[in-house]
């Protein structure tokens, strides 16, 4: 009876095979490439951020900090900021040719964490002073907002543990607009 002997072109294969699947990404991801820059954060949304702080890891423009596409409320979102409690995001002040209106947009913690559990309550700020804020966000819930902002106003994201740690707190700001 003959001995198994591994053959040099099967080490050769599996090397291939490897850099291969490193090298690409899954076919879900393929739709999402264009959502991660890799310079600065372009959101479908007039402002720029020009700070940001978080307790763990690092603000992700346009996917979650996990580097997935951003998936909140059973909807995937292709512009979004993601984000880790404790954080604060500072956006450049409101331009004066705007008109005054209103800040908007959705936030909630991101549903890859929707089995381990987290939660957060976030706030709005313009101008230093706290204009709304969230009921306990847990995993799946999401709420809306409605800020009233004006010419030169500076918009701050702020987002906290809710008194019980920051695990699991990824929170996702989405569909962010002045109108």
């Amino acid at each position: 009876m003959r001995g198994f002997i591994l053959r040099p072109w099967f080490f050769v294969v599996l090397i291939l095979s490897g850099v291969v699947a490193l090298r690409f990404r899954p076919i879900e991801d393929l739709a999402y490439k264009h959502m991660w820059p890799t310079s600065s954060c372009r959101l479908a949304f007039p402002l720029s951020i020009i700070q940001a702080t978080q307790d763990y890891g690092e603000l992700a423009c346009n996917r979650s900090i996990s580097r997935e596409p951003i998936r909140l409320g059973g909807r995937i979102y292709p512009f979004g900021i993601s984000t880790h409690a404790k954080a604060r995001i500072q956006f450049e002040p409101v331009p004066i040719t705007f008109r005054p209106g209103v800040f908007k947009g959705i936030v909630g913690l991101s549903d890859h964490v929707l089995f381990v559990g987290g939660s957060t309550e976030v706030a709005v700020h313009v101008n230093g002073v706290e204009r709304w804020r969230s009921r306990r966000l847990v995993a799946g819930v999401v709420d809306t907002f409605q800020v009233a902002v004006g010419p030169g106003n500076s918009i701050e994201l702020v987002v906290d543990d809710a008194g019980d740690g920051i695990y699991s707190d990824e929170v996702a700001w989405v569909g962010l607009q002045i109108q």
